[in-house]
């Protein structure tokens, strides 16, 4: 069976690192990536440029060939992906859906342990906090969950520039707005975050699940579109 082409859309270097892990996890599969950097950064565009910027990049990916489309851009996916999948026939799956099945994933497996989680922290863009598509899809599953959303206007930019000073400073600055010390997760709801995922680890007071899309984006391409791992 062959597999069916996987398109990626987003603004920068957050696309391709997605792009890079699934050609690992799918070495024979077609991976397709279109990237709007001209309009990047995302997170301060307005809902109607953005439901313009994501249809776009949806037309061009499906003018590729593509058969599944993976908006790994959580901006769009919290402010107007249900306008953009109405447009088209072909699946587009929601970089938040994933990275909130990916959390569910560690509740469970928390609960195996008698553990819990109780508080999270979310790093996203000033869009996707301002749309409080987390709080208000996670107090769906979780009302008790704690859920501390903190916005980061300048991450993404600095980390498609590589300004290592830069991203030091506004981590420094945008993890001191959490209360790490109660946090159960700490969720990286963009996709350029897992680029300094590590340099986020060495800033927390201990060892904290830092959550993002990739292996769970892996679960659901594999069990949900026939998509078989290292094929």
């Amino acid at each position: 069976m062959t597999s069916p082409i996987i398109g990626i859309c987003d603004s920068g270097s957050g696309g391709q690192v997605v792009a890079q892990f699934l050609e690992s996890e799918f070495p024979r599969a077609k991976i397709l990536v279109e990237l709007d950097r001209a309009n990047a950064p995302f997170g301060s565009k307005s809902v109607a440029q953005l439901e313009k910027i994501g249809s776009n990049l949806v037309a061009k990916l499906i003018h590729r060939g593509a058969e599944i489309i993976v908006m790994a851009c959580h901006t769009i996916s919290s402010t107007c992906l249900p306008a953009i999948q109405a447009k088209y026939t072909l699946p587009i799956i929601s970089a938040n859906e994933v990275l909130v099945a990916e959390l569910s994933n560690l509740i469970r497996n928390q609960e195996l342990i008698n553990k819990s989680v109780n508080t999270i922290g979310i790093l996203a863009t000033q869009r996707t906090t301002d749309s409080s598509w987390f709080p208000k899809n996670l107090k769906i599953q979780y009302p008790d969950l704690k859920v501390n959303s903190i916005a980061c206007p300048e991450l993404a930019t600095a980390i498609d520039q590589q300004n290592g000073a830069l991203i030091n400073d506004l981590l420094d600055d945008y993890l001191a707005q959490l209360p790490l010390e109660s946090l159960d997760a700490l969720l990286l709801a963009c996709t350029h975050y897992p680029v300094v995922k590590k340099q986020i680890a060495t800033k927390l007071p201990r060892q904290i699940p830092i959550l993002d899309t990739h292996k769970q984006l892996v679960i659901e391409l594999t069990t949900k579109f026939t998509l078989n791992e290292k094929a």
